[in-house]
């Protein structure tokens, strides 16, 4: 039975910990880590069984002309070594990583469309580079999604913080003057809606493969 789980959290500097080093373990796959010209070699781990990396549209030509002629792995390295060369901080934030659980009822090209749905209907809609691999364990079919805290530019990541907008495109100011932002990858509010929205997509394929109607998910707290 399908079994709801969508859990999230920070990779960041603190404590050694690299982003890049995140994305070899998830895609089982070698990478160098530039910044410590460290190779970090899980090639031989198994269980990747698809990875994908997503750019949002109209991503900037340094990034999406490098993706356009290499392997996933590959742009996951390139990228992740972007984002720790821009963060020069040694408590920074790197990315964010969710753990989605995937249904046991669907096969992995139908759970591969599903991570597809949801990857761009809450990512790459909202300008987020998601970085994902699909392992498909016995009895625990799940997807690691490595998703940018930073939106991209020309040249590099803007600031982790974006301007609100009013109803004329133009930065909301407050009474003091000065312009109200917002975190760019959303705060808890957004994760609230992401776990309603993994809910109800899952049940929407799940209903494609004339699922039964007790293997329909919540994503709500049990009581």
């Amino acid at each position: 039975m399908a079994i709801f789980h969508l859990s999230a959290q920070i990779v960041g500097k603190g404590g050694g910990r690299s982003a890049v080093a995140a994305a070899a373990y998830r895609h089982c796959a070698k990478m160098e880590r530039e910044e410590t010209a460290e190779e970090i070699d899980y090639s031989g781990k198994g269980g990747n069984a698809h990875s994908e990396f997503v750019l949002p549209d109209n991503a900037s030509a340094w990034l999406a002309d490098f993706a356009s002629d290499h392997s996933a792995a590959e742009t996951s390295a390139f990228f992740w070594n972007a984002v720790e060369a821009n963060e020069a901080r040694v408590d920074a934030q790197l990315m964010r990583e969710f753990v989605l659980a995937l249904p046991n009822e669907l096969t992995v090209d139908q759970n591969i469309d599903l991570v597809r749905e949801f990857v761009a209907q809450e990512l790459s809609a909202h300008g987020i580079v998601a970085d994902w691999a699909y392992h498909d364990l016995a009895g625990n079919p799940h997807v690691h999604l490595m998703t940018s805290l930073r939106p991209l530019t020309e040249n590099g990541f803007g600031a982790k913080r974006v301007p609100i907008l009013g109803e004329d495109g133009a930065p909301v100011r407050g009474a003091d003057g000065k312009i109200r932002s917002v975190q760019f990858t959303g705060g808890l509010e957004r994760l609230k809606e992401m776990r309603a929205a993994w809910a109800e997509i899952q049940n929407h394929h799940l209903a494609k493969q004339k699922a039964q109607l007790q293997w329909l998910l919540d994503h709500r707290d049990p009581e």
